[in-house]
């Protein structure tokens, strides 16, 4: 690879890492091909790149400070996923994948500035998205507001149940008077 290749691939990879919301360092070893593109689709379906770059190009691509965190992970082989979107896609995807595909060794993710190790990963890919929670928040907003809507409208349903009672119960009580 000429020098201008590697300034070209470094700023391609430094852009793509600048625009992600997460990142996820994974050991390939031993996976095959066709393993490979089977990963690489199922990520790209979720809006995920997964990139090969060579550890150093990478190192320089990301800075000084996120380099120096990820260091010890940017050891050997190492594909990096970077998510747009949901921060952590790529870890739940690449944890899914991980089950079958079982020579694929996650070694790190970096969210929001923080790395997390290989064991907390499995931590991470359980948690629910953002979606998820933002809907259980919705759900628990909106909860008090539906019991005081069904508590309201069942207090109508009273006032007209007794008032068509009490209307049925004169009507019964006057006498019809002919005509």
């Amino acid at each position: 690879m000429t020098r201008a290749e590697k300034v070209d691939v470094a700023e391609s990879f430094s852009k793509a890492w600048g625009a992600s919301q997460g990142a996820v360092l994974v050991d390939f070893r031993g996976v095959t091909v066709a393993e490979m593109t089977s990963l690489r689709k199922r990520l790209r379906a979720g809006g995920i790149s997964l990139r090969v770059v060579k550890n150093t190009l990478a190192m320089r691509a990301i800075g000084k400070e996120r380099a120096a965190q990820l260091a010890k992970h940017l050891q050997g082989p190492t594909a990096i996923a970077l998510s747009a979107g949901d921060s952590l896609a790529a870890a739940k995807t690449l944890f899914d994948v991980k089950r079958t595909v079982e020579k694929l060794q996650l070694k790190a993710v970096l969210l929001e500035g923080v790395v997390y190790e290989a064991g907390q990963i499995e931590e991470l890919a359980n948690l629910p998205s953002r979606q998820e929670l933002l809907a259980s928040l919705v759900g628990s907003l909106a909860a008090p507001l539906q019991g005081l809507v069904a508590t309201l409208s069942g207090v109508l349903r009273q006032f007209i149940s007794t008032t068509d009672a009490l209307r049925e119960k004169r009507e019964k009580e006057t006498p019809t008077q002919p005509a």
